[in-house]
């Protein structure tokens, strides 16, 4: 048809003649036209021709970022993360550089994060440890990148005293976040085992480092939760305790000081200290005086059932329905039971009980 033909042409005009004057701007203007359109395949191809063959071309990095935006439009995460990363050393903007920078790092963190809890759950060895190599590896370019975002917009906000009061907002806040997420992901890196004492180290001077550009920071007391857990999973009760006081100190009104051992507890969870998490929250089960409310005992449960810890995701469960008589709305206190009903037959199950797990929902029935 017409638009067959036409492709044909315009194929080739930059066969033919792709050093013409006007080239690089038909390109341009086509892949403009089909994104609007979104056409992802058409854009990225004219895009793809302008990042590939005019890059002296003053659009040559819009272009980058335009082909990694249709390649995310197409669930394409690979070329995604190509193309981002050609639009990263290409860009001169510090704030569209930072920004896809940070888009890269979190998806790289995203990706291996993901292949490191899929090889926990593969049973053909060599196929969990390919897995552990390549989510290793992303997790680590992550935390390169998140670092880089930090050191860019550091220098920019110290050589740059002019910047209007919401760009510098912005920068602060990209800023902040990349130090904090590059922290974290020292803290969660659990593999290779050897160099796990390594990587709790340079998560502690990381949060420290956050800490110190952000002493009030919206994640402050996150960082020192995680900071307390770390010292506690290196038997470092002396310094555990330090960090804690300095949480209640510094954040008395957080979530976090208000419910610490909670925290600790999913903390060392996610660290791989099981038993020690699980211990945690068997501390919380254990406290007297309604400390803690029917929702927080909810919220252990679905942690200890994740960490299968089905004995004390139990007494958890039970702890929440028993509470739940304080809840004075009817539908949240309804939906509390049956939730906690459902979590009790899943440990149940976890701990091939079936008949009892059977009982639990149809009392729920």
């Amino acid at each position: 048809g017409f638009l067959a033909r036409s492709q044909q042409l315009y194929d080739l005009y930059f066969k033919n003649f792709s050093q013409h004057y006007n080239a690089a701007q038909t390109a341009l203007n086509l892949a403009g036209q089909a994104f609007k359109a979104e056409d992802w395949e058409k854009a990225i191809r004219f895009h793809t021709l302008v990042a590939t063959v005019y890059t002296n071309s003053p659009y040559y990095a819009s272009s980058l970022n335009y082909l990694a935006t249709c390649c995310g439009k197409m669930d394409d995460e690979e070329g995604q993360k190509t193309w981002l990363r050609k639009f990263v050393e290409a860009s001169k903007k510090v704030n569209e550089k930072s920004a896809a920078q940070f888009q890269l790092a979190i998806m790289q963190q995203r990706a291996g994060f993901a292949n490191l809890a899929a090889a926990a759950e593969t049973n053909v060895v060599e196929a969990a440890e390919q897995l552990r190599k390549s989510g290793a590896a992303d997790v680590k370019g992550a935390i390169a990148d998140f670092h880089a975002v930090g050191e860019t917009l550091t220098k920019e906000l110290d050589a740059n005293k002019s910047l209007e009061a919401a760009e510098k907002e912005k920068f602060l806040t990209r800023r902040e976040q990349a130090m904090f997420l590059e922290a974290d992901s020292w803290q969660r890196l659990a593999w290779p085992e050897d160099e796990i004492p390594e990587n709790r180290k340079k998560a502690v001077a990381a949060f420290e480092e956050y800490l110190k550009a952000y002493p009030k920071g919206k994640y402050g007391p996150v960082a020192l939760v995680k900071i307390g857990t770390i010292h506690t999973a290196d038997k470092n009760m002396d310094a555990s305790q330090k960090a804690f006081a300095r949480l209640q100190e510094s954040f008395p009104e957080s979530d976090e000081a208000k419910n610490s051992v909670p925290r600790l507890a999913k903390t060392l969870i996610e660290m791989g200290l099981r038993q020690e998490g699980v211990a945690q929250y068997k501390q919380m089960l254990e406290t007297k005086g309604g400390k803690y409310t029917s929702g927080q005992f909810l919220l252990a449960g679905d942690a200890l059932l994740e960490a299968k810890g089905w004995d004390v995701a139990t007494e958890a469960y039970t702890r929440a329905i028993d509470l739940s008589k304080d809840v004075t709305n009817k539908a949240a206190r309804a939906a509390i039971v049956a939730r906690a009903a459902l979590g009790q037959a899943t440990a149940s199950v976890g701990q091939q009980q079936y008949a009892d797990a059977h009982q639990k929902l149809d009392e729920l029935i």
